[in-house]
């Protein structure tokens, strides 16, 4: 399931698998915008430092702080919104 939303997002978004969980990955708002997706859709599958480690991400907090921001984004983008919409519904995930 892990494997999946990380496969899935990053098609959404148009990069590499890769350089969403690298720790040394391409920088990019399209990568910056498909980790913290991913944060937002692994909240209730894995403790918060666990997505952090998963996605490359040194600092436990990032977890609350990408979620936070995929919240606030979603209220005023309403592409992004979509497309997080899907992603959400395909993996149960609510706002």
């Amino acid at each position: 399931m892990i494997q999946q939303i990380i496969e899935d997002v990053a098609e959404q978004f148009n990069v590499d698998p890769i350089d969403i969980v690298h720790p040394h990955g391409k920088t990019g708002r399209d990568i910056s915008t498909s980790r913290y997706v991913c944060a937002f859709l692994l909240k209730n599958k894995l403790p918060m430092d666990k997505i952090a480690a998963l996605l490359g991400r040194r600092n436990d907090q990032y977890g609350y702080a990408a979620v936070k921001r995929v919240q606030t984004r979603s209220q005023e983008d309403h592409s992004f919104y979509m497309k997080v919409l899907k992603l959400s519904e395909r993996f149960g995930v609510g706002f």
